[in-house]
């Protein structure tokens, strides 16, 4: 009896492990790429509006006029690039870690089932149960919670942008 809660225990910390290393590098980057777009759309509409606020029309017109220009987007290629290549040798490296680790801890498993007769089925079924809620909880958290949490400090930002426009030359 013990057998079964121990190799059940070790099944669902396989699984489960393997799963979010999964669930990590695909939904979750994408999460990540969500927030920080959201994020940085709604603090640039924050900072508009202040500017709204203070500054007259006409104001707003020769400020816009006047940075308009000045705001071009530099080029990260090479740093694009860099990141490219470290963000591939890093999914590289986790997913031999992970297969690695899923094929020792099943064959682990296996060779404990066949010694202590276990009933790998009934146990199978009861961890692909408890990694599906896993999944759909994981899912739920990631896409409803942490995507509308807030990361970055807005009024940070905003002190930043207005020291540098009170220092600029």
């Amino acid at each position: 009896m013990l057998a079964n809660v121990v190799i059940k225990i070790l099944l669902n910390v396989v699984l489960i492990s393997t799963f979010i290393g999964i669930f990590f590098f695909t939904y979750e980057t994408k999460i990540e790429k969500d927030i920080v777009e959201i994020q940085s759309t709604e603090i640039i509409q924050d900072l508009v509006g202040d500017f709204k606020k203070v500054l007259p029309r006409d104001v707003m017109q020769v400020v816009y006029d006047f940075v308009s220009p000045k705001l071009v987007a530099p080029n990260l290629e090479s740093e694009d690039e860099y990141v490219k290549q470290n963000n591939k040798a890093l999914i590289k490296k986790a997913t031999m870690i992970m297969t690695t680790f899923s094929v020792v801890g099943v064959t682990l498993l296996l060779i404990a089932a066949f010694i202590f007769k276990v009933d790998m089925k009934e146990i199978a079924i009861h961890s692909a149960i408890t990694l599906v809620f896993v999944g759909i909880a994981e899912f739920i958290f990631l896409t409803f919670m942490v995507k509308h949490y807030k990361t970055i400090d807005a009024n940070f930002v905003k002190y930043k942008v207005l020291q540098t426009l009170a220092n600029y030359n």
